[in-house]
């Protein structure tokens, strides 16, 4: 993954990097989260997802979850 993506506007970073977990569990989170990028909102999640090529799962904090075979899931906020 291109580390240039994790400075793009609304990107907060890595899954697997602003979770807490016991270090024992540190293997497993990252082979599950260590290539997943969470960003702000769904425009800043389509432009990150289209710039870099679906290169890596993309979620949004509202639960749009962005696959790198291109599929696209949504979520939901409830108020």
């Amino acid at each position: 993954m291109s580390l240039d993506a994790l400075r793009e506007p609304g990107c907060y970073g890595l899954a697997s990097e602003l979770i807490r977990y016991d270090y024992k569990y540190s293997g497993l989170v990252k082979t599950l989260l260590g290539t997943t990028v969470v960003v702000n909102n769904i425009g800043n999640a389509i432009r990150i997802y289209k710039k870099y090529n679906q290169a890596f799962k993309i979620v949004t904090l509202d639960g749009e979850i962005f696959s790198r075979g291109g599929e696209i899931t949504g979520g939901s906020r409830r108020n």
